[in-house]
């Protein structure tokens, strides 16, 4: 492996990118190496990983303040760990763009580059939106005990580097406040924190899989085996002082056939909103299955519990369908022994460009 590395993040989450720039295209670009412990079961980036991995490439190669006011997400396909994958980074004026590419055997020197994700980063301050401010109503309930599998079968999320016991995560178990909010409790320190505050790459983290986590019944009303992140919208308000006692909290939005949507916010214990977010979700029906040949990496950068593929969640990104299990098909049934890249393309259904305002009037 090479030791030229450029890496940041905190402590908790550290990620790694290449010494060497190059120009194309009009941006700066750089390889992207995200640690096999952020891979989900079948081999995909953790979408909250991938979050942080955006804004971490916009402050690397754009030079933008500790202070963000907004990070946005637009995901066309599943971002495989292991592959050779890059960050390229433009700039126009306080807006920083970055596209997270790959190369394959299937590009060609029309496409010498495959667009996976792309986001927007802005330098600055932002104001809490309206809607969100219900949400301090869930800064002091009684924590509700996690449920986050009520099945008992800790193995489906075992490698998640969100929820699961992956050695290296957050372990943040859900508790569920009423059937369509969720709320997490977890304590701020050095592991978490970037130049004394807590790091705004662990907030885009932290805040993906609570827009997800609410929406249980919806998923299991529509026959889902999961779903992937489509889009996703960060807006950073307050800093986080170094040690502190914070929660996650997220809430349903609307879904429809094709998406399920929420938001979910940063809090301290006294009431400040820190942060908030708000994502869509493309249900699946299938779990994404990696193409012919390209096996998720090797295990090398953090031990993480073995087992069958069925043993794990059934879908490869996004997060596991909270509270339910299905026991796989006969191998026949099962996918994977097809292309699978036109099941990692998630352009030909395009994503909403806005999300349906959240129920946060409906909490208790």
């Amino acid at each position: 492996m090479a030791t030229n590395l450029v890496t940041t993040g905190p402590p908790m989450m550290t990620l790694r990118w290449g010494q060497e720039t190059i120009e194309r295209d009009g941006a700066t670009e750089r390889s992207f190496l995200p640690a096999t412990a952020y891979a989900e079961p079948q081999g995909y980036l953790h979408p909250g990983v991938l979050a942080a991995g955006i804004l971490d490439a916009a402050r690397l190669g754009a030079g933008l303040p500790r202070s963000v006011a907004s990070l946005s997400v637009a995901v066309d396909r599943l971002v495989p760990v292991g592959d050779e994958l890059y960050a390229a980074v433009s700039t126009d004026g306080d807006d920083v763009t970055v596209e997270i590419r790959r190369r394959t055997d299937a590009t060609t020197e029309d496409e010498p580059v495959m667009v996976l994700a792309t986001g927007l980063v802005r330098a600055g301050r932002s104001e809490l939106p309206p809607r969100f401010a219900s949400m301090r109503a869930l800064a002091d309930v009684p924590l509700p005990a996690a449920e986050h599998d009520p099945s008992g079968d800790t193995d489906l999320h075992t490698t998640c580097w969100l929820c699961g016991d992956n050695p290296q995560g957050l372990r943040l178990k859900p508790g569920w406040h009423g059937p369509d909010s969720v709320i997490t409790s977890f304590l701020a320190d050095e592991d978490t924190s970037e130049d004394g505050v807590f790091s705004p790459a662990i907030t885009a983290a932290v805040l993906s899989c609570p827009t997800l986590w609410p929406n249980r019944a919806q998923l299991e009303d529509r026959d889902a085996r999961g779903a992937v992140l489509a889009s996703y919208d960060v807006t950073y308000l307050e800093d986080v002082p170094p040690r502190a006692t914070l929660r996650t909290v997220g809430v349903a939005g609307d879904a429809d056939d094709a998406y399920v949507r929420g938001a979910s916010a940063l809090l301290s214990e006294n009431g400040t909103i820190h942060a908030t977010a708000q994502a869509s979700w493309r249900i699946v029906s299938a779990p994404p299955a990696r193409e012919p040949g390209r096996a998720p990496s090797a295990g090398r950068d953090t031990p993480l519990r073995g087992g069958r593929p069925e043993a794990h969640s059934p879908e490869g990104t996004g997060r596991p369908l909270p509270g339910r299990r299905e026991s796989p098909g006969p191998r026949s049934e099962r996918p994977g022994d097809h292309d699978a890249r036109a099941s990692q393309d998630l352009r030909d259904v395009p994503a909403p460009t806005t999300i349906a305002a959240p129920r946060i009037t409906e909490i208790p």
